[in-house]
């Protein structure tokens, strides 16, 4: 029994870890004679293919050490011969005098390369697996669970196809090389996100996270207070006021600095916040939901209220609500023409114009609407002017001017109830269109407001 357990454990079979295994290379390669014979102390004289220029040979892979030329073979004709990714051409002698120069030739050959030439179709086939094993720069495997061709340099990565949805990571876009572009280009088309997929179309006023504006303005003796809603007062128009719970339309924006009565205040009229980073707050009536549109509230004058998640109708939607909290004071964003169907919205523009220069302020909107009213405002008026500015609201795109406000020496001055048509997304301004010449004081810190529906 002893004897027949030894057998057995001498015949059985040995179990390793699977590890990736290669054909081993032939290290030294041997030459015969052209009678068969190993070629003993032969020559291996190596060419550039097709000429008789010497092109060097190597003595092992690392490419470091050339061998002779020729190469002198060893007894048993033997020799260890590494080439470049080069055509050779090579030519065998015999054994006589120095380097075989009294050798008789065995044969011939040309265009010889160590590396393997695919030169017609061919399908080069890849064993897949469900996971990637050990691997070396330049090897090429196949995942069958991504599906994926896999590419080894420092880590196995996916070889991008066709069809197949990949995400790219760590990867540079040269938009100068083309290597981005449209179905249909077009000028002035740019890639934005409509909500659902990225689309090559012009820039719409909704695409655009608004920097703060913000104008001085002086209120009135009434009740004013930080955080709330304001409007221009109807019976003092170049003054401001808190809004009334009542109000739907004509509001302006938020009262952020010096909200006292009977002072030059701060009021932002769009945008997520003022100078410094500080976010834009208005106090609130309700809870506020990060996402929601907010709009007056009809309960506390002076308070916003969050209106929901749907664009709520026949009143002014002034923006949308920043975080979701019980505070009285929210987070928001003020942005006009979030709802086009809904009430009034506000467009305001701070001009610090400078004397002999045309300024303005553009915006895109991105449906059709109508202006009900356009303002100006002066902290300084002109004065003594040969020819007064002109203010006024441009269709920049088809080159009209839509409605205009003429001041002379006056700090407000109102339009009254209009209705001018805008066109759908055309590029609007907020602009002096005339300068004034001739002044003894120049019009400074101009406010343009256009109300539309």
């Amino acid at each position: 029994m002893k004897r027949l357990a030894l057998l057995l454990l001498l015949f059985a079979p040995s179990a390793f870890a699977q590890v990736n295994v290669a054909i081993a290379p032939v290290a030294r390669q041997q030459f015969f004679s052209a009678t068969g014979q190993p070629l003993a102390s032969g020559c291996v004289w190596t060419y550039a293919a097709g000429t008789s220029t010497q092109q060097a040979t190597y003595t092992d892979s690392s490419g470091l050490y050339q061998n002779t030329n020729p190469i002198i073979l060893d007894a048993g004709g033997f020799g260890e011969i590494w080439m470049t990714n080069n055509a050779y051409k090579i030519v065998v002698y015999s054994a006589g005098g120095t380097n075989c120069a009294s050798g008789v030739q065995q044969w011939s050959q040309d265009n010889v390369s160590a590396y393997q030439i695919i030169n017609q179709a061919s399908n080069l086939i890849i064993f897949g697996a469900t996971t990637d094993p050990s691997g070396s720069a330049g090897e090429l495997g196949y995942r069958t669970d991504i599906p994926c061709l896999r590419l080894f340099t420092t880590v196995w990565d996916c070889v991008a196809t066709l069809s197949a949805i990949q995400t790219f990571a760590n990867k540079t876009i040269n938009l100068n090389s083309n290597t981005v572009d449209c179905i249909t280009n077009t000028a002035g088309n740019y890639a934005r996100n409509n909500g659902t997929s990225f689309v090559c179309s012009p820039i719409l006023q909704t695409d655009v996270a608004p920097n703060e504006t913000s104008i001085n303005l002086n209120s009135n003796s009434s009740a004013l207070a930080q955080y709330h809603l304001v409007k221009y007062d109807t019976s003092s128009p170049s003054l401001v006021t808190q809004t009334l719970a009542t109000d739907t339309s004509g509001i302006i924006g938020i009262c952020e600095v010096n909200c006292t009565p009977s002072t030059l205040t701060t009021v932002v009229t769009q945008g997520a916040g003022i100078s410094g980073g500080t976010a834009l707050l208005c106090a609130f009536d309700n809870a506020g939901l990060a996402g929601d549109y907010f709009t007056q509230s009809g309960t506390v004058a002076g308070d916003c209220h969050d209106a929901g998640a749907t664009c709520p109708g026949n009143t002014q939607v002034l923006g949308k609500v920043n975080s979701t909290t019980i505070t009285p004071n929210i987070a928001v964003t003020l942005l006009p023409n979030l709802c086009p169907s809904g009430g009034e919205s506000i467009w305001s523009a701070y001009l610090a114009v400078v004397p002999g220069t045309i300024v303005a302020t553009q915006t895109i909107l991105a449906n059709a609407h109508t202006i009900t009213r356009f303002t100006y405002f002066a902290s300084i008026p002109a004065v003594g002017c040969s020819s007064f500015p002109i203010y006024g609201v441009k269709d920049v795109t088809t080159s009209t001017v839509l409605t205009t406000i003429s001041p002379t020496t006056s700090s407000f001055q109102d339009s009254g109830a209009i209705s001018v048509a805008t066109t759908a997304g055309d590029t609007l301004e907020l602009a002096v269109t005339t300068l004034s010449s001739g002044c003894s004081t120049n019009p400074q810190g101009i406010a343009l407001t256009a109300v539309y529906r």
